[in-house]
């Protein structure tokens, strides 16, 4: 699955390259910080059942090395302190770095999109009932994208942002969560000229 998901998601940053090295933008900026709100549909199997929702927030930095290639560190949190109303609680922490493909061909939007690699922790009483620790580190990967609505040569608004989330949490079922998270929020744009 790993390597099926990361083919899929090299390959689709390969193909993006030559549309965004065309692209037309006198944007200088050469760094981004986004912070907002995120939801995220956990796919995880547990004790009480499959799927449930959780609310956080997420935050990344990305240094743009060109005007369609930026190098980006995402950072999220979320938590459900109720989940399927079982009484256990989960939080996580997933924590990726890796490439950004940028169309930066229209002044008002910018698309993009992103493959990330990296780590999560967890921690909570969900988890421990399948395992006696009660907080854990797994492999984490962030494929997806969004679009970024343009206000100012420094300022944007993150209308959407939707990634593939999974994680290999060693739950007691699949050890392997296939998850949804959708973001929105602030992005400032500094650096360059």
């Amino acid at each position: 699955m790993r390597r099926s998901a990361l083919v899929l998601a090299l390959g689709l940053l390969l193909a993006a390259i030559p549309a965004a090295a065309q692209s037309s933008s006198d944007d200088s900026s050469k760094f981004e910080v986004f912070a907002g709100y995120s939801w995220v549909d956990a796919r995880a199997v547990t004790l009480t059942g499959c799927c449930f929702g959780m609310n956080g927030g997420s935050a990344s930095f990305a240094y743009r090395a060109n005007n369609w290639f930026s190098v980006v560190g995402d950072f999220s949190g979320f938590t459900d302190g109720n989940v399927l109303n079982s009484g256990l609680s989960l939080t996580v922490f997933p924590y990726t770095f890796g490439p950004r493909v940028s169309l930066r061909k229209w002044k008002q939007i910018t698309p993009y999109g992103q493959a990330l690699f990296g780590g999560a922790h967890a921690s909570g009483t969900l988890y421990p009932a399948a395992s006696p620790t009660s907080s854990r580190n797994a492999f984490a990967m962030e494929l997806g994208g969004g679009v970024d609505a343009n206000l100012s040569h420094h300022f944007a608004i993150r209308v959407a942002q939707v990634d593939y989330l999974f994680t290999d949490f060693q739950d007691g079922f699949s050890n392997h969560e296939h998850n949804l998270r959708i973001s929105a929020g602030v992005v400032f744009h500094f650096g360059g000229h």
